[in-house]
């Protein structure tokens, strides 16, 4: 838990072929080794946001650049704490990176970076990697990340997106990994992930999703993580797969779900699925359970969240001995009252939206 993690003063890390750009901290990059050695300053990370932790510094850590060039060979990378607005990526940064054309690791992460444009990377074109996570970005430029045809896996979690654009990435068709949970995304839109059919990671958890489009996952064969956990989705239509996708760990727990389709079920596999505190039509939550029992499929719990006193399933007050496939607007208020009565239930956050309205 990002919240239990004490970081030593003075910790030195050297990470051959990586550029690793970390608040309050110095890192120098040399285009003959690509190594890069860090030294931190900074001692607490919370909540998912780092702190400033300006207190006891010890390097001269002033003023807010990354990047900024010092010689043909260096850079030294600096965050200010009299800039709370955040750090931009500039044009010091981009000439940076031309001096490690073999880069293929890049890490900016905890700098408060607000927004990403267009050509920063085309200098790295080896990039396989990329993690922008924990900053405050909440604007990409189309083709941001575009031709980079060798990167693989993106993490750009723990931001302010409210929407993801596949148009971020025009020609790097060789994408296997994209974590983006924990941002603000509302909606994914149809064929959004046709051009990636390699794609074996998609986490979207912890986002704000009320709607998928259908075609939304045309394309996609065999997925190994598909993370919708602790969105706002009240139905996942059939028509947002292709035929006969394979999802080996399909996260959907935490939304305000009262059924799957049986469409949905004739079409998809799921080899394991967490899928626990939603509002599921009892009825309904008997056909998953026959899907699943045919598939040998495993359902995984979360410990934390599905205690013994956190109901399973509501009960329609129509009675009906059949699964009806619609929003059931009565069973989900019914079951998220009795969700707040209980006193140990960990509220919000990890386990639940709590905040549901129609």
């Amino acid at each position: 838990m990002m919240n239990q993690l004490l970081f030593c003063l003075f910790l030195v890390i050297k990470i051959t072929g990586i550029i690793l750009i970390h608040p309050v901290s110095t890192g120098v990059v040399s285009s003959h080794y690509n190594v890069v050695t860090m030294v931190h300053t900074c001692d607490t990370v919370h909540n998912d946001l780092i702190k400033k932790c300006m207190r006891g510094q010890s390097l001269d850590v002033k003023v807010g650049y990354v990047g900024t060039v010092q010689s043909r060979n260096t850079v030294n990378v600096h965050l200010d704490p009299s800039r709370p607005n955040g750090c931009q990526i500039g044009p010091n940064f981009y000439e940076a990176l031309k001096n490690v054309p073999e880069l293929e690791t890049l890490r900016v992460e905890f700098c408060y970076l607000k927004q990403i444009a267009k050509g920063l990377f085309q200098v790295t074109p080896k990039l396989k990697n990329l993690s922008i996570q924990y900053n405050e970005i909440d604007w990409i430029e189309n083709q941001a990340f575009s031709n980079l045809n060798n990167l693989k896996h993106v993490n750009a979690s723990h931001n302010n997106l409210d929407y993801f654009n596949s148009g971020w990435f025009d020609c790097s068709t060789n994408l296997e990994t994209l974590d983006f949970q924990k941002n603000k995304i509302r909606f994914i839109l149809r064929r959004t992930f046709a051009a990636f059919t390699k794609l074996k990671v998609i986490n979207f958890d912890y986002n704000e999703i009320s709607n998928i489009e259908p075609g939304a996952f045309e394309g996609l064969e065999n997925l190994q993580y598909l993370g919708l956990r602790n969105n706002r989705l009240t139905n996942i239509q059939a028509e947002v797969f292709s035929n006969n996708l394979r999802i080996e760990y399909l996260a959907i727990g935490g939304n305000f779900l009262n059924f799957l389709s049986n469409r949905l079920m004739a079409k998809v596999s799921v080899g394991n699925i967490l899928m626990g505190v939603n509002p599921w039509n009892c009825f309904c939550l008997m056909n998953i359970y026959r899907w699943l029992f045919k598939m040998n499929s495993t359902t995984i719990r979360d410990n934390l969240c599905e205690l013994d006193n956190v109901p399973v399933c509501a009960s329609a007050v129509s009675f009906s001995d059949s699964c009806s496939e619609y929003l059931d607007e009565e069973l989900t208020q019914r079951y998220f009252g009795e969700l707040q009565k209980i006193i140990s239930f960990p509220l919000g956050g990890r386990c639940a939206r709590l905040d549901y309205t129609q």
